[in-house]
């Protein structure tokens, strides 16, 4: 049960962290836009 959940909260670390990075370079590229 436990470790279940465990792996649970890894997959959603992992699929935050790639969201997360996806969001920052959209961000990234509106701040270049802007700037330019």
């Amino acid at each position: 049960m436990l470790q279940g959940a465990f792996i649970l909260y890894v997959q959603c670390m992992k699929y935050t962290q790639r969201w997360v990075r996806r969001w920052r370079t959209l961000e990234e590229q509106d701040k270049r836009q802007k700037d330019g």
